[in-house]
């Protein structure tokens, strides 16, 4: 469960700080 919430965070990181 955690996993999960960490690869969407990040994933969802790495698109918000798209450059």
């Amino acid at each position: 469960m955690g996993k999960s919430i960490l690869l969407i965070f990040g994933e969802v990181l790495g698109r918000f700080l798209d450059p």
